[in-house]
C-alpha cells in the first residue's frame, strides 16, 4: 500500500496524505475492494523550434504508455 500511495502521490509524508486525502481514500477502496482494474496514463512530449520568420525549424515528439494492473488474490 505504501508503494501504491508513493506512485501516485510522490512521497509518504503527513503533508502528501493531507493534500492527497480524497485520491488515498479512493485507493484504500479499490485496494480492499478487491476489483480487478487496469490504469492506462499516456504521457506526450513535444518540443518545437519555430525561426523569427515564422518557418518551422525542428519539431520532436516522445511519448510513453505506462500501465498499472491490479488484481484480487487468488486464495
Amino acid at each position: 500500500l505504501s508503494a501504491l500511495v508513493k506512485d501516485y502521490c510522490g512521497s509518504l509524508s503527513e503533508k502528501a496524505v493531507q493534500m492527497n486525502f480524497a485520491l488515498i481514500y479512493e485507493l484504500l477502496d479499490e485496494v480492499l475492494g478487491g476489483k480487478s482494474e487496469i490504469f492506462v496514463d499516456v504521457i506526450e512530449r513535444m518540443s518545437v523550434v519555430i525561426g523569427s520568420n515564422g518557418v518551422l525549424m525542428k519539431v520532436d515528439i516522445e511519448g510513453e504508455i505506462r500501465v498499472k494492473c491490479y488484481m484480487p488474490s487468488c486464495s
